[in-house]
């Protein structure tokens, strides 16, 4: 299988060049590991919300459903901002994570739900910008 890229028109790869790159292995790699520390930081994270925070189970669906709904959005949202030829989006992005830990940090109880919900979903919405970014 050979591909033809428009602008080497004179040369060509095929997919033993793609698995034989340390590039592939790495963002390979980084990804099974990413998806490794993000089920474990899920799992822990219901844990923790039922147990220390005594927060009840519709709750806490409610919680990641807004979450994944975040990650959804922000995935579309890239499309938009992967536009955009310079830096800012990055900072953007720096300043959703910033909000939605900041927010995450001030929970004190069942009380604050609507502010873990919120950090929830800003948080997974910077995350699913980065993903397709």
């Amino acid at each position: 299988m050979e591909i033809t890229l428009p602008s080497m028109s004179d040369k060509k790869w095929t997919c033993a060049d793609l698995l034989s790159s340390y590039r592939f292995w790495g963002i390979t790699f980084f990804f099974l590991v990413l998806s490794f520390i993000s089920s474990l930081g899920s799992s822990y994270g219901v844990y923790f919300w039922s147990k220390s925070l005594s927060i009840p189970a519709d709750r806490i669906g409610v919680i990641l459903v807004c979450g994944q709904l975040g990650y959804l959005l922000g995935m579309v949202a890239s499309w938009f901002v992967c536009r955009i030829k310079n830096c800012y989006p990055f900072y953007f992005v720096a300043l959703l994570l910033i909000i939605g830990v900041v927010c995450s940090f001030c929970i004190n109880g069942p009380s604050d739900v609507v502010r873990l919900i919120i950090a929830q979903f800003l948080i997974n919405l910077g995350m699913g910008i980065v993903t397709l970014l």
